[in-house]
């Protein structure tokens, strides 16, 4: 008998740690991975950039793995930063910290193994590469209070996404000059644009609450914003491949780009529905990025 209500016992809390490691892996997003390949792809570019296509093994495992890990913890800094307006924004009203299935200690002690496991990964790259990493720590903090004082949150995440270029360039102890910046500012307008694709979902909840965002700002001009932030990523991209010497091979792969954002722009045309669609899109536009930087 004693046999028997134990194994009892012991389905019981496995059942609800497995319900609880769910909640985690919701509230960190595992569950929805387009996070992690958005800021994935231009980490891979970076480091192919750098080493023209020969991705160092160790280095690149830790990049892929801190990707992880920032897109995680930024996840649960938003989720606590948003938890009073969440509930009445129709896209996030069932996030587990809003409906209270998670406790902020629960939050504070997730967010606490993440920094510290980010912070060990930084430790195993250089000294440069571990104070930029810094800065990439202090952007997932800001961004989201963001739309609470700033019109163009997006820009900001552009900036947050971005910083894996420098990043990766640091840890080759490559040099920081104009090719870097250039990379770095057309990340900041890819993502500047599907970031505001997924704005205009939120439109109208972040009216009624008085929050900003780049749709807001925009306006009807919203979508206007997003071709000319994509003409200014693919534009330098075309100025990048100049610089370098690539072959055609590199511009048939921009050509393929610019194809996808012409299908994003009949998505966005369609409403909210497309406009989310055209946000995970976004997604083919990294791969062929990093496969054209494999490209002599």
């Amino acid at each position: 008998m004693m046999k028997k209500l134990h194994s009892i016992l012991n389905f019981y809390h496995s059942d609800l740690l497995h319900k609880k490691f769910l909640l985690y892996a919701k509230i960190l997003r595992l569950d929805k991975p387009i996070g992690i390949y958005l800021l994935l792809w231009p980490s891979l570019v970076a480091l192919s950039d750098a080493t023209a296509g020969q991705l160092p093994p160790q280095i690149t495992a830790i990049f892929v793995t801190g990707v992880v890990v920032m897109r995680s913890l930024g996840c649960l800094i938003n989720d606590w930063a948003d938890r009073k307006f969440d509930k009445y924004v129709s896209r996030t009203q069932h996030r587990p910290l809003t409906q209270g299935l998670i406790s902020i200690k629960e939050v504070a002690s997730l967010g606490i193994i993440l920094s510290l496991t980010a912070l060990s990964l930084a430790l195993c790259l250089n000294k440069q590469a571990l104070v930029w990493s810094l800065g990439a720590f202090g952007l997932s903090l800001i961004y989201p209070f963001c739309k609470r004082f700033f019109v163009l949150p997006q820009a900001i995440l552009g900036c947050a996404f971005a910083w894996s270029i420098p990043m990766a360039f640091a840890a080759l102890d490559q040099a920081m000059d104009l090719k870097v910046l250039w990379l770095y500012l057309a990340t900041v307008c890819w993502v500047f644009a599907y970031d505001t694709q997924y704005a205009l979902v939120d439109r109208q909840d972040d009216l009624k609450l008085d929050l900003h965002s780049s749709a807001i700002f925009f306006g009807r001009l919203a979508t206007t914003a997003i071709c000319t932030l994509q003409a200014i990523f693919l534009g330098l991209l075309i100025y990048l491949g100049i610089l370098t010497n690539k072959n055609w091979g590199y511009y048939w792969l921009l050509l393929g780009i610019s194809g996808l954002f012409y299908y994003q722009w009949l998505l966005v045309k369609k409403g909210d529905s497309g406009s989310f669609k055209a946000f995970l899109n976004n997604h083919w536009v990294g791969a062929l990025w990093f496969i054209a930087t494999l490209a002599p």
